[in-house]
């Protein structure tokens, strides 16, 4: 039998991944099994790739696992050896039954750690501009839950609250608002006190509705603001009209969908990352944005390895190696170290990278790209080469199986040989793009971003427009901006290309086709459409 396991209570924070702890990154990256709540970020669930996923939260409607279903599965999971991480929102011992499972555990005989989170309260309060204590307009806070078991009697006095704290933070009140804002006001409150409800808060669709106290429900219900929500009441709210910084940011408010491929064969050196394998999210939360990354297409190594396995053995033969992708630089040296070898076999070899992510790929194997084309296309290196070589030079191109072939460029221009050899074969993955389908026609996204013309083929063949609710083909220089479709951003001029040819004409291509330019393109993309819809509250 499996020894005992244990249990994890990590708090996931209120929405954005970026307040995930890092002790709570350390044990998703360990985990065998993740229980979730329905409203934590997908985001998060990829930090633990190689864990089993098992979603107990409940839906608005009520449906889900109950709390003693939960408690028992965290016990049946622990005892069959694994490491299980309970990923809850917020903070596990705010408002998040963490203290009931705990205690089932400690009464199954299961060990139990706790790795706190960021709450609703402190995180969304944050992200609206208030701070909850501030000297002298509240030195005191309470939190209180404004749903209760409608099967017991209240457990909350709001009148004997309203004069008990400066600031109150309510969880959970939305259903209930008039119920408790009535109360307060009866209990003392100021009808005309600041007020607000922040839905969302830390999240894309966040949206922030300030108000007097008294006249709070009926805007609430006047802009349709449902669950989830927070609802801060005190003199601090005001604040927000001065300390209001989200809304700010180049990216606040925009969903995007970037297309990444998965690589299945190796992990990059040096590689991980949050949460994306390869790319670093960083700039692009610390611009606003929430992002989603979709692995429309799995890399995996070429069916027939042969062709890859000479080529490594015989590098030294080749006056140039060019490298047309980072994934391909793994294919290479991943098979030059299953042959025994290192980079030491490359000595002599004049080594072309079609950008930088390709040329840092290869510095994470202690090797220097000596060209680097300007604009960072395949065909702008390839061009770059055939001006340097000289009469009888020997060129090898490990590329993907779907790049088209440079072969006749470069002997044109004089190469005794250029061989191609297929370095890893890309597979559709039909699962990532129904997602991506079910994603966009839910108008989940905002931003569409494609970074190769390989990802729009996969993703154009699950949302032809036209088709399944899709908007008709546009026309060159129409914006696809629009009710039905988010905007498109392509990362160079083969990628844009391949839009248009699926009938979406790109509303910005990266002037610079690298992941900086990339990350700029959607920024001028995004900005001109919130400057065409000002009406826009999200």
């Amino acid at each position: 039998m499996a020894s005992t396991g244990e249990v994890w209570l990590v708090g996931a924070g209120p929405g954005d991944p970026g307040l995930l702890t890092l002790r709570g990154r350390e044990v998703l990256e360990r985990a065998d099994v993740v229980v979730h709540d329905r409203l934590v970020n997908p985001a998060l669930l990829g930090l633990a790739p190689r864990a089993r996923h098992i979603d107990v939260g409940k839906s608005p409607d009520g449906h889900g696992y109950r709390q003693e279903e939960i408690n028992r599965l965290l016990v049946e999971l622990a005892r069959e050896g694994n490491l299980v991480v309970r990923l809850k929102g917020g903070d596990p011992f705010i408002f998040g039954r963490g203290g009931e499972e705990a205690l089932a555990l400690v009464e199954a005989g299961i060990p139990f750690r706790v790795v706190p989170g960021v709450t609703a309260a402190s995180g969304c309060a944050a992200w609206a501009g208030v701070p909850l204590t501030h000297r002298g307009l509240a030195s005191s806070v309470t939190l209180v839950t404004g749903h209760e078991d409608p099967g017991k009697p209240p457990q909350v006095n709001w009148q004997r609250l309203a004069a008990g704290t400066d600031t109150l933070v309510v969880y959970m009140g939305v259903g209930r608002l008039e119920v408790i804002v009535s109360e307060l006001l009866a209990g003392g409150r100021p009808p005309g006190e600041p007020a607000l409800l922040v839905r969302e808060g830390t999240r894309a669709g966040q949206r922030v509705l300030y108000s007097a106290l008294r006249e709070l429900p009926a805007r609430a219900a006047e802009a349709g603001i449902g669950p989830p929500a927070l609802l801060v009441v005190g003199k601090v709210a005001a604040l927000r009209q001065r300390l209001a910084w989200y809304e700010d940011l180049p990216l606040a408010g925009c969903r995007i969908a970037l297309t990444r491929p998965r690589l299945t064969f190796a992990q990059p050196a040096g590689g991980g990352g949050m949460p994306s394998g390869d790319w670093e999210m960083g700039p692009w939360w610390l611009a606003g944005a929430e992002v989603g990354v979709y692995h429309l297409l799995r890399l995996q190594m070429p069916p027939d390895p042969g062709p890859l396995r000479r080529a490594v053995l015989e590098v030294g033969r080749f006056r140039f190696v060019l490298f047309t992708s980072a994934p391909g630089v793994e294919a290479f040296f991943l098979t030059l170290r299953g042959e025994g070898r290192d980079a030491r076999s490359l000595a002599g070899c004049r080594l072309g990278a079609v950008g930088p992510g390709t040329a840092a790929a290869l510095r994470r194997y202690g090797l220097v790209a000596d060209l680097v084309p300007r604009t960072h296309t395949v065909e702008d290196l390839v061009r770059e080469v055939a001006a340097r070589i000289e009469p009888g030079d020997r060129v090898l191109l490990p590329r993907s199986d779907l790049a088209p072939s440079q072969a006749e460029v470069l002997r044109r221009a004089g190469a005794g040989e250029v061989r191609e050899v297929v370095a890893y074969h890309a597979v559709p993955d039909e699962d990532e793009a129904a997602r991506l389908a079910r994603d966009v026609r839910a108008r989940n996204v905002d931003v569409l971003v494609f970074t190769s013309a390989s990802a729009v083929r996969v993703a154009s063949a699950r949302l032809a427009p036209g088709e399944a609710g899709m908007p008709q083909a546009q026309k060159a220089g129409e914006s696809a901006v629009g009710e039905e479709f988010p905007l498109v951003v392509a990362i160079g001029p083969v990628t844009a290309a391949a839009c248009r040819q699926a009938g979406w004409e790109p509303d910005a291509e990266a002037a610079n086709h690298d992941r900086a330019g990339l990350l700029q393109a959607v920024v001028e993309a995004w900005r001109r459409h919130r400057a065409g819809s000002p009406g826009v509250e999200r």
